[in-house]
């Protein structure tokens, strides 16, 4: 039978509808004192509006090659590990998890939507999403949306390999915003991974959640995409959230841990960095970022690592906003720690405040050949509140840091040095800056003290 080429239309406006009483929608019209019932038009109108709307919803569903699944046995049917690929899947909420126990492999113009409050939860080591996208055919296109959840339910089945809850190897101009939470895996990138290294561009991925990997305990070796909102991730080596992420914009990664060093992220060159907060570089340094090089970095606070517990070791990097981290090197050797940074050279670096450290430098440590600005309430256990060992610098506005000895910097050389003030030495000498040779100190320098010697600056021809 040929398609009807009228489309059964009927009081498209909606304006004389009402609807039946429940009563009429369960048993249907009556025959009242022996006389059928004449049901008002309204309601006529109504079924034959609603037969009509369903009708259109069916229609726009095949047009767009929109598959619908409400229960397990439909799920099953579509997700049966041949290749999904050029069609548009529907979840419903049926109230309890979808079920998945294999690997499936997905290709181009791939679409996975839900109803709100859907979740497809793993239940074998084998599960994994898997792009069949190759060097010279990537696959493009792909949009898993933001109203469903995969739980790779961690506790019970863990990956073998990369990926624990996709490989998007030789992907393209696609979104991954479905909630991943709970994968792990025995390799790299606990949720997303890029095998091949950085194949794929112009991704955006988003929401994940307490995933596990040895290096990249949330992503592996993804690049030039869009990455944002990576938390409660573990990696037991390298970058508690990312690893080797490069050519992105990646923002909103916290409450992640690093074994080693990176417990935010970790080798991202070249990336647009924001709101990185409250990671632990559990054994290793970099408690935010760890060596990121050639990127624009803001908003890094309260991260914690041995040194650097904002940044460790990013150079060539404009940073601004580091506050609140902590440094926790119990050693004995001078200028290590860095409450806010350690180890970054060749930067532009501007309000770094509220930092500490347990040893040297609440502020900033070993930066050099950079341009700092405001370095304030910072504090240190041991020497150089404000900064320490950072040399061939212009520093501008340093004020208000804290530390035994050099409150606001310690063994500093050869820098230009413009307004440091209100610092304090609270067990030894230099309030404003201790032993920095070959400086050049201009502007402000009122309102330093020391409980020993040398308020102003000690052990340089100006003392």
């Amino acid at each position: 039978m040929a398609k009807p080429s009228d489309f059964p239309e009927w009081d498209k406006n909606e304006t004389n509808i009402s609807v039946p009483p429940t009563s009429r929608k369960d048993d249907g019209w009556d025959v009242i004192s022996g006389v059928p019932e004449k049901p008002p038009y309204q309601w006529s109108n109504w079924f034959r509006n609603l037969c009509y709307k369903w009708i259109f919803w069916f229609e726009a569903r095949i047009l767009d090659n929109i598959i619908v699944i409400r229960t397990q046995t439909q799920f099953d049917a579509v997700f049966d590990g041949s290749t999904l690929q050029n069609k548009s899947i529907y979840i419903e909420n049926k109230g309890s998890a979808y079920t998945l126990a294999i690997s499936i492999p997905f290709g181009s113009n791939l679409k996975i939507d839900a109803e709100p409050g859907v979740e497809i939860q793993k239940t074998s080591a084998l599960t994994q999403f898997v792009s069949t996208g190759t060097s010279g055919t990537p696959i493009s296109n792909i949009y898993f949306t933001n109203t469903w959840t995969f739980d790779g339910n961690k506790g019970s089945y863990v990956f073998s390999g990369n990926g624990g809850f996709t490989e998007i190897k030789y992907v393209e101009d696609s979104i991954f915003e479905c909630y991943v939470k709970n994968c792990k895996c025995t390799g790299n990138g606990g949720a997303y991974a890029d095998s091949i290294g950085l194949s794929g561009k112009n991704i955006i991925i988003r929401n994940i959640d307490g995933c596990e990997a040895n290096y990249g305990g949330g992503v592996y070796f993804v690049g030039y995409s869009k990455i944002e909102e990576v938390k409660n991730c573990v990696s037991s080596l390298d970058g508690g959230g990312l690893h080797n992420c490069g050519e992105c914009i990646i923002s909103n990664v916290y409450s992640n841990t690093a074994g080693t060093n990176g417990g935010g992220l970790v080798f991202c060159d070249n990336c647009t960095i924001s709101n990185v907060y409250s990671n632990t570089a559990t054994s290793g340094n970099g408690g935010g970022l760890a060596g990121c090089d050639n990127c624009t970095i803001s908003n890094v606070h309260t991260n914690t690592a041995i040194q650097g517990g904002g940044l460790y070791n990013c150079d060539e990097c404009k940073i601004s906003h580091v506050h609140d981290n902590n440094a926790t090197y119990t050693g004995s050797t001078t200028g290590l720690g860095g409450g806010g940074l350690s180890h970054c050279d060749d930067c532009d670096i501007s309000h770094v405040y509220s930092n500490t450290s347990t040893w040297s430098s609440g502020g900033l440590t070993n930066c050099n050949r950079c341009n700092i600005s405001h370095v304030y309430d910072n504090s240190s256990s041991v020497d150089g509140g404000g900064l320490h060992s950072c040399n061939n610098c212009s520093i501008t506005y340093v004020y208000d840091n804290t530390s035994l000895a050099g409150g606001g910097l310690y063994f500093c050389s050869e820098c230009t040095i413009k307004h440091v003030y209100a610092n304090a030495a609270t067990s030894g000498n230099g309030g404003g800056a201790n032993d920095c040779p070959s400086c050049v100190f201009l502007g402000n320098w009122t309102g330093n003290s020391a409980s020993a010697s040398n308020n102003y600056i000690n052990n340089s021809t100006n003392g």
